[in-house]
């Protein structure tokens, strides 16, 4: 009917795309908006991703500057959900009498790199943004259930690569029951601290994370 061709003029097709971040297959002056959403920070080399994506969109004397918007972790103290996963790991593993390697004097992880604030800010106005904006935004997310908690961890544990590698060398062949072990003793870290801050209401756990939110303009 009409209003069912109506709907399907209004719909928009995206393409998508796989390549190299570094090396855009795009032609210069091309977007109005890149964004780079937890992705940059993973970059082997992000001052050469910075510069593609400036690049690749529209300057100002196109008529309409464009635009970046990049996002990376804050600080790991600042993300629950890493400070207890990698606590909930240790306990399971001390259990095992499993040793982790000390990596206090290591450097910080890719995903860390953009902790400090300024680093981020520093990086887009190297890569010639202007107008550059940076902020934290923190969002917490609240559990109603303590399983709600463990298939969060779960979930966690097939996408992040450091929590993948632990299980995968540190299990003895029992993968799945380390990974259950560190379920269960995450949902029990989360729960424990909710006890202990009692003004947060309508939950039985509750995890907060602080993400850095970039943003510039290309002239």
């Amino acid at each position: 009917n009409n209003n069912n061709n109506n709907n399907n003029n209004n719909k928009r097709i995206i393409n998508f795309t796989q390549m190299d971040g570094q090396n855009l297959k795009f032609p210069d002056n091309h977007f109005d908006i890149t964004t780079g959403l937890f992705s940059l920070i993973f970059f082997p080399d992000v001052n050469k991703g910075l510069t593609e994506a400036y690049r690749v969109l529209k300057s100002r004397s196109s008529g309409s500057p464009g635009m970046i918007a990049v996002s990376g972790w804050a600080d790991i103290k600042k993300i629950d959900w890493i400070r207890f996963s990698n606590k909930a790991l240790r306990l399971a593993l001390d259990k095992r009498n499993i040793v982790l390697p000390d990596t206090s004097s290591a450097p910080p992880p890719n995903f860390q790199r953009w902790s400090d604030i300024n680093a981020l800010k520093t990086q887009l106005e190297n890569a010639k943004f202007t107008n550059v904006q940076i902020q934290f935004l923190t969002q917490r997310f609240k559990f109603q259930t303590s399983d709600q908690i463990r298939s969060l961890w779960l979930d966690m544990s097939k996408s992040f690569p450091s929590l993948d590698f632990a299980l995968e060398n540190f299990s003895n062949g029992n993968r799945e029951e380390l990974s259950h072990e560190v379920a269960d003793l995450f949902a029990k870290l989360v729960i424990e601290r909710q006890c202990e801050t009692p003004e947060v209401k309508d939950c039985i756990g509750y995890l907060d994370g602080t993400a850095v939110l970039g943003l510039g303009i290309k002239p």
